[in-house]
């Protein structure tokens, strides 16, 4: 098979190509999966952003939300999500409740419910996945719209606020996108950002490299999401810090700033090193992590040769590319997102429950923050099959 050598990308804030590579994460992923299998993370000598290295062109990223998006499975726009409240109330110290707001990348409606429910009235979503449109169109009867912010499917000009919450993290071309948000705002129209601060990695991990995934290819810090915007010309008029929870076992700290856009471009100050520290920091308690973890699968696996895995995503990647498996027949890899059936994982077939078969081996429970509820939901559902878990309290 030919190999295609690709040129690594460069900065997603300043776009240049010098930077300092941290670490390299082999993953294995499905048969055909349209993004890279290695995760290079590096950080900007020019100025101190971090990013994955490893590029694919646009169009395998549209495939990949289009096609294998994670998040439609087991969601409806007035789904629970603990942080969507809270981001709701910062806004709406900050924003007129009869603005025009546009929620970009919107997945399936949970956070323009709760802008809803703090009162704001002029709400409208884009996302490139047509499942979450769907979602929000039939549950909370809003102006959706597939498509994404460098072909936007509204009229230019017709928003007070575009706001984005824990997607500027997973674009390819971020400064790209916040000059598409300009070109749909009114005049003396702002955009609001909220993404995971990247220097705290550390002091949040449940799982290894949880958040150097196939998705989360830009990792902020407060200067460097500063700096993405005012390099492009527009003043920040707020910013704040806080730590939400994610889901029930997993909190996080996000960084958020509100900016509008100004008649010139700005220059870039000077590197701050603290983001490359606390990757390295998340890099190797990451390291150790998985380290113990493969051992542990060995050990515990140490008589079998057939397994099942419950669970496809990012942790399943990990164990797969670093051997904790080596020697094992993977029989089958059960999933509850429903974009995953179909899917071919290290040889085996991957499908959702209903992907019962006479498996005789021990399944291999491969999640760390949903661990318990997985654990339940197997026994719930009638398997006898030893369970192994990756975490042992």
């Amino acid at each position: 098979m030919e190999i295609i050598k690709r040129p690594m990308r460069s900065c997603p804030v300043c776009g240049s190509p010098d930077a300092n590579e941290l670490h390299r994460l082999r993953l294995v992923l499905f048969d055909d999966h349209p993004l890279a299998h290695d995760y290079v993370t590096a950080v900007c000598r020019k100025c101190g952003m971090g990013f994955n290295r490893e590029t694919m062109p646009a169009e395998n990223y549209d495939r990949y939300y289009t096609e294998l998006s994670k998040y439609v499975a087991n969601t409806s726009a007035t789904a629970a999500i603990p942080r969507l409240p809270e981001c709701a109330e910062i806004l709406s110290f900050l924003i007129p409740h009869n603005a025009a707001i546009l929620d970009v990348g919107c997945g399936s409606g949970g956070f323009l419910e709760s802008l809803r429910k703090r009162g704001f009235t002029n709400l409208a979503g884009l996302d490139p996945t047509p499942e979450c449109i769907r979602i929000i169109r039939e549950d909370l009867g809003l102006d959706a719209r597939v498509g994404t912010i460098a072909e936007p499917p509204f009229p230019l000009r017709s928003f007070d606020l575009a706001l984005s919450t824990v997607v500027f993290e997973h674009l390819l071309n971020p400064g790209l996108d916040v000059d598409k948000m300009a070109d749909l705002l009114k005049p003396e129209g702002m955009a609001f950002i909220l993404v995971p601060d990247a220097s705290r990695f550390a002091e949040f991990m449940v799982s290894p490299f949880q958040d150097m995934n196939v998705e989360h290819i830009n990792h902020f810090s407060s200067d460097t999401l500063n700096k993405l915007f005012e390099n492009r010309g527009w003043d920040r008029l707020n910013a704040g810090s806080a730590t939400f929870t994610l889901t029930p076992t997993w909190q996080s700290t996000l960084i958020w700033g509100l900016y509008r856009k100004r008649d010139q471009a700005g220059h870039l100050s000077a590197v701050d090193h603290s983001l490359q520290e606390g990757l390295l920091d998340y890099i190797g308690k990451s390291e150790t992590m998985l380290t113990k973890m493969a051992a542990n699968l060995r050990a515990d696996l140490a008589g079998d040769s057939d397994v099942i895995l419950w669970g496809a995503g990012h942790l399943t990647s990990q164990l797969l590319a670093c051997g904790a498996l080596e020697g094992k027949r993977i029989k089958a890899v059960i999933d509850s997102n429903p974009n995953y059936a179909g899917q071919i994982l290290a040889g085996a077939p991957v499908g959702g429950h209903e992907l019962r078969g006479d498996f005789q081996g021990p399944i291999v429970v491969a999640t760390v923050r949903e661990q318990d509820a997985v654990i339940s939901q197997i026994k719930q559902l009638g398997w006898l099959n030893r369970l192994v878990s990756l975490y042992h309290s």
